[in-house]
């Protein structure tokens, strides 16, 4: 408001005037005393500094400020800070969200990955049965296999044996008959030299 000297009607208990074409209920002013006149001008106050309350017209003191009147005051510099805030957070937001997505996007190759992992464990594991299972059956030929090649060696085995047996056996009797029939001759030799040995001595005497 501007402040003019013409028709100066004071508010009641202050020494400021009002404007009358402004009408009653409007802030004219701070609550600071007038400057006499011839005194000298106090120095204005600091910006940044504390401000009086804004008196109005027609009152001896400000409003009692309400809880509607501090809604009313607050709501447009909430609204703004909100709108800060928002503006502010908004490319965190869109980031989060960003790095969010690629956290279930990376989440759900996990699961994946570690599904066709296990798909590819129980693959592993069953080649592997097989494979034990194919080793153990050729494992059991084999045996099976050398268990006869065994027992036909030991057969040929025995049987090359009673052969030597009985080729050694008949070689044996041969030996044998011939050792008697060699002894019985010798035998008759020394018959017939005893019976001459013992015809020499009539012989001798008869001489």
């Amino acid at each position: 408001a501007v402040w003019t000297p013409r028709t100066p009607r004071m508010v009641r208990g202050h020494a400021w005037p009002v404007v009358p074409a402004l009408g009653a209920g409007v802030i004219v002013g701070l609550a600071t005393p007038p400057v006499p006149p011839g005194a000298a001008t106090p120095p204005p106050a600091p910006r940044n500094g504390p401000k009086a309350p804004m008196l109005v017209s027609g009152n001896e003191a400000p409003a009692p400020a309400t809880p509607r009147t501090l809604a009313a005051v607050a709501a447009p510099a909430t609204v703004r800070a909100q709108a800060s805030i928002d503006d502010q957070l908004g490319p965190v937001v869109g980031q989060l969200k960003e790095r969010m997505a690629g956290l279930q996007q990376a989440h759900a190759e996990l699961l994946h990955m570690l599904g066709a992992s296990c798909e590819e464990r129980s693959a592993l594991r069953r080649d592997a049965e097989a494979a034990r299972a194919e080793g153990e059956r050729l494992l059991a030929e084999e045996r099976a296999a050398a268990s006869r090649q065994i027992a036909d060696f030991r057969a040929e085995c025995e049987e090359l044996l009673a052969q030597e047996r009985q080729s050694t056996e008949a070689r044996l009797a041969e030996v044998h008959q011939q050792a008697e029939a060699q002894l019985e001759a010798e035998r008759r030799a020394l018959d017939q030299v005893r019976d001459v040995l013992r015809e020499l001595p009539p012989l001798q005497a008869a001489m």
